[in-house]
This record gives structure tokens, C-alpha cells and sequence, in this order.
């Protein structure tokens, strides 16, 4: 989790968290707060895509629809619309 803060001096955590289409959905940080979201195309694993959360709420990153999304739900969208 390059870049997501540590808690308490702990490692941050990373777990898969499901599948979206062809992406696998993994999470680097906490559900909540500053977290780190990776898609990983499940038939080409060169096929990556980032999503960065910032404990405000806020977010970017860039969809395989080719747009930068501010929004999670919009990035995860553009996951399930884009095969």
C-alpha cells in the first residue's frame, strides 16, 4: 500500500474483496479512510487500474474506460462496463 498512512504503527492490510466482471477487486487500507483499490484483470493481469481514497472521501483514478473518475462508485462502474 504505497502511500496509504499505517495505523498505530501496524502494516496495512491487504485483502481481495470480490470480483467485478473480469476484474478482481483488492484493497490496500481500510474500508473507510485512506485506502488504496486495485482492479486486476482476471485474463490479462497486465491489465491494471488504481483507485486512491482519501479519508475525506475523496478519490481518483483512472478507469479501463479510459476516464479519470473522482468518485468510487464511477471507477467501479466503468470496471463492470468495460469487459
Amino acid at each position: 500500500g504505497d502511500g496509504i498512512p499505517d495505523v498505530d504503527g501496524m502494516p496495512v492490510r491487504t485483502a481481495y474483496k470480490r470480483r467485478l466482471g473480469m476484474w478482481l477487486l483488492w484493497r490496500a487500507g481500510p474500508a473507510r479512510g485512506d485506502a488504496l483499490y486495485m482492479a486486476l484483470h482476471s485474463g490479462d493481469l497486465l491489465r491494471i487500474h488504481r483507485f486512491r481514497l482519501y479519508a475525506d472521501g475523496s478519490g481518483e483514478g483512472m478507469g479501463p474506460d479510459g476516464l479519470e473518475h473522482g468518485r468510487f462508485r464511477d471507477w467501479k462502474r466503468s470496471l463492470v462496463d468495460t469487459p
